[in-house]
């Protein structure tokens, strides 16, 4: 029994996606891109001042947590306050002239 290979209604639209053509733009374009990022790191040589190296203790920055937990307590640190507390400890915080990092921890 031989085979038939055409279509029995040559009028209708394909139903099929072709994406043989997308996948050889997509391996061309990944090509392209991976020749081109190491030219693109070749860059003009400067020479930078070096900054002066400093010891760890100056360079650990001050932290501050806040805390919300699921019961709308708020904590600065370890220590429960109130809102009407937390907003002076934030007011006087914004009026130092370093303030430290704040970290807002809700739950």
């Amino acid at each position: 029994m031989a085979r038939n290979f055409h279509r029995k209604d040559r009028l209708s639209a394909l139903t099929e996606i072709n994406v043989t053509p997308l996948i050889d733009l997509a391996f061309a374009l990944l090509i392209i891109f991976m020749v081109t990022t190491p030219l693109l790191e070749q860059t003009i040589d400067v020479n930078l001042p070096v900054e002066a190296s400093k010891s760890q203790s100056e360079e650990r920055e001050e932290f501050q947590a806040i805390t919300l937990d699921k019961s709308g307590d708020y904590y600065w640190s370890d220590e429960k306050v109130s809102p009407q507390q937390l907003g002076d400890l934030l007011d006087a915080m914004a009026m130092d002239a370093a303030p430290p990092v704040l970290s807002i921890r809700a739950d």
